[in-house]
């Protein structure tokens, strides 16, 4: 819940003109707050730069005040979702079983999906990462068959890594993250195939910067990253984009 629609107006071709082509050799996203979309969406107009929703419902329409349907977000010139987001799983106690509903309705639409997993600090204390990863990934793909992986992106995002604030941990190291997200594609492979297992994108979030970026660029089976606080900050956020699109 961070920038106003005029914020956003102006953010957008500032990111533009910082990343120059980058956005030619790598996919650059930005989720901004619902109220900002449409405008977001018309500023990144003639840019690769994609405009995604930080949520969505799994209704096309009805009585649910204040929620948004991906037939708006389509509207609005949205191409992706978040789906499952650790602050909606968390603070608004959003279900497995509710993110897969958002999951097959964010398919059936034709937005893109980034689905995102990830263990709290008390779970990777009691050594709880893979079974719940393993409990998220099978409940969120419960009807999604392997063509339908073109259109979605696995974002692993451990929640006692964001932020560094209270109660968190430094970000893992590579081989941290590199296990994790081998397990990752262990059970993409278990659950579908190699090929999906393989070629279905897995990002990772977890107070990614411009500065750690260097680092995590290079772990193993890693194709991008999930960008949170630091991407308030235009430099950082495009510092960022620069590195992975070396």
């Amino acid at each position: 819940m961070n920038k106003t629609p005029s914020e956003i107006a102006s953010y957008i071709p500032e990111l533009k003109s910082l990343i120059g082509d980058a956005d030619e050799k790598v996919f650059v996203g930005v989720c901004p707050a619902q109220i900002a979309l449409a405008t977001a969406a018309d500023a990144a107009k003639n840019s690769g730069i994609l405009i995604g929703a930080q949520n969505m419902n799994e209704n096309d329409k009805g009585p649910l005040t204040g929620e948004i349907s991906a037939l708006m977000l389509l509207d609005a010139g949205v191409k992706f979702s978040l789906i499952g987001h650790s602050e909606r799983r968390g603070v608004f106690g959003e279900s497995d079983e509710t993110v897969n509903k958002k999951l097959l309705k964010t398919l059936q639409s034709g937005l893109i999906a980034v689905l995102c997993i990830g263990e709290t600090l008390i779970e990777r204390t009691q050594g709880k990462t893979e079974d719940v990863l393993k409990y998220q990934l099978t409940k969120a793909l419960e009807g999604i068959y392997s063509n339908e992986f073109r259109s979605i992106i696995i974002a692993y995002e451990p929640v006692w890594a964001i932020s560094k604030g209270v109660g968190s941990l430094p970000t893992p190291t590579n081989d941290d993250i590199e296990k994790v997200v081998a397990y990752i594609r262990f059970l993409l492979e278990s659950c579908y195939d190699k090929k999906t297992a393989t070629e279905t994108a897995v990002l990772y979030g977890g107070s990614v910067d411009d500065v750690n970026a260097n680092t995590i660029v290079k772990a193993n089976g890693v194709d991008g990253a999930l960008v949170g606080g630091a991407s308030l900050d235009v430099n950082k956020f495009a510092g960022v984009v620069k590195i992975f699109a070396k």
